[in-house]
């Protein structure tokens, strides 16, 4: 609602041509109704408001706002689920705001796996998945095993890949690392800061997003994975190339690097994929 409060209290501001060049721009349109009937709404009237996926009627994600009058939808309002216009900030905004939003971020919650969920793969090796994104390697699977008939999320030097799946889409307690982070700005120029694992997912909980990792390359001085952080409610995506050293697991001290491109919008996502170097070995989630 503060959308669309903010978004045409800037409408009503200018001229009729101009009123119609940004609707139209930003792709809102009324299914109910006029603009002007929003001025005739008050708090008491009950609206609803959905998320729709794109389908058949709807060309791309989008929300959907209506207000009632006897059951009846009265206006009914359809804006694009983009993140630039529903917080109206660009990009080059919302980009710096990245450093201070990590170091903020209030701590999350895990929460506990159920047992009932998870997959056997191999003799007390144990899988959680749910989904996959845009590839099928990119996934939201972590990997446990069971001690005393209950599951644990496996950390530790026999399964690498499973471990860094584990570290990075944060299932590990008790285990944090440091995080140097060059993140890539709009107009081709960049920032560099440290912080810690636990403070970067921490922010992406407080997003509300979804990680997904894969395993990029195996190479002589670590893992390098991918890392996608994404936020359906708002149409954008974090990336996150990390290299992680060989000694991550044992050395609690290890520093992660990570190049970090934020506020991706989702249907862009797929050309930020990197590509695998022709030296290394490219390794894929079964």
């Amino acid at each position: 609602m503060d959308f669309v409060e903010r978004y045409f209290s800037d409408y009503f501001k200018k001229s009729k041509e101009l009123r119609e060049i940004q609707l139209a721009d930003d792709r809102v349109f009324f299914r109910q109704g006029r603009p002007e009937d929003l001025l005739q709404l008050t708090d008491t009237i009950p609206f609803s408001i959905t998320y729709h996926a794109a389908d058949d009627m709807f060309t791309r994600n989008c929300y959907e706002v209506s207000w009632f009058l006897k059951e009846k939808p009265i206006v009914c309002i359809v804006f694009p689920a983009q993140y630039e216009l529903i917080l109206g900030h660009p990009l080059n905004e919302m980009q710096l705001t990245v450093q201070q939003g990590i170091a903020s971020a209030p701590p999350r919650e895990i929460a506990p796996i159920d047992a009932v969920s998870l997959q056997s793969v191999s003799d007390n090796k144990f899988v959680h998945k749910t989904e996959h994104y845009q590839l099928q390697s990119l996934t939201d699977a972590t990997y446990y095993k069971k001690v005393n008939g209950k599951p644990k999320a496996i950390f530790d030097t026999t399964d690498i890949e499973a471990s860094a799946a584990n570290l990075l889409l944060g299932c590990i307690e008790g285990e944090d690392r440091r995080f140097y982070v060059e993140q890539a700005l709009y107009d081709m120029k960049s920032t560099s800061f440290t912080t810690s694992l636990s403070h970067w997912l921490n922010f992406c909980a407080a997003q509300n997003m979804t990680l997904y990792f894969a395993v990029e390359e195996v190479r002589e001085d670590g893992l390098k994975a991918l890392v996608i952080a994404r936020n359906s409610e708002l149409g954008y995506n974090h990336l996150l190339s990390v290299i992680l050293p060989n000694d991550f697991i044992v050395n609690p001290n290890a520093v992660l690097k990570a190049r970090l491109n934020a506020y991706i919008p989702t249907h862009n996502v797929k050309d930020m994929f990197a590509k695998p170097a022709a030296n290394h070995k490219k390794q894929h989630w079964q």
